[in-house]
């Protein structure tokens, strides 16, 4: 059976499957105690309570493959340093690693990233506007953030943690929380 993407659902369709095992288990129990070893409709009931939970366990696994399967096409848009497509200078790259489409992508930054004149880095100058409007599957998105010398003697500290937020196709909001580091480059060719 089939219960969809939603996060509830899923839980809805375990919890299923968690008390169609559990009933089984307790059929099987029920069944030889109160009917003993020898009676052919304790053997009966246990036949069909193992036949249950057989059908249980395939449909767990084939519940699970599909969540694998329909997560693999979720968008899922995610921050990068960029510093070897253009020599001497630090890009911000954004790229979809997902299987859809992510729309209306911001970036909320737990510390703001500045670039050596202090001035933030954003895709758009509209405050309150989705910094990227679209990114396909694979697609890649960057945006200068400074030289690496200016930026590496202006700055000691260079972590940044955020969230990226988005929507999918169905208009649904969704997000992840990012963990960004520039430090790795700062001694770098």
């Amino acid at each position: 059976f089939y219960f969809g993407t939603s996060p509830m659902l899923r839980v809805i369709a375990r919890i299923i499957l968690a008390v169609s095992f559990i009933v089984s288990i307790v059929v099987i129990v029920a069944a030889l105690l109160s009917l003993g070893l020898r009676d052919p409709v304790a053997w009966a009931a246990v036949a069909a309570a193992l036949a249950v939970i057989t059908s249980v366990i395939s449909s767990w696994v084939s519940q699970k493959a599909l969540e694998l399967q329909q997560d693999a096409q979720k968008p899922y848009p995610y921050p990068s340093v960029d510093v070897t497509s253009r020599y001497g200078l630090v890009q911000l790259r954004v790229t979809n690693y997902g299987g859809s489409a992510a729309h209306e992508i911001s970036i909320k930054w737990d510390k703001p990233l500045l670039n050596s004149r202090e001035e933030p880095i954003r895709f758009t100058s509209q405050e309150g506007a989705p910094e990227i409007p679209v990114l396909m599957p694979n697609e890649s998105i960057s945006i200068l953030i400074d030289g690496s010398l200016q930026l590496f003697q202006k700055y000691q500290d260079m972590n940044f943690t955020g969230r990226v937020e988005f929507m999918d196709a169905s208009k649904g909001r969704r997000g992840h929380p990012f963990y960004l580091s520039i430090e790795k480059y700062r001694k770098a060719l």
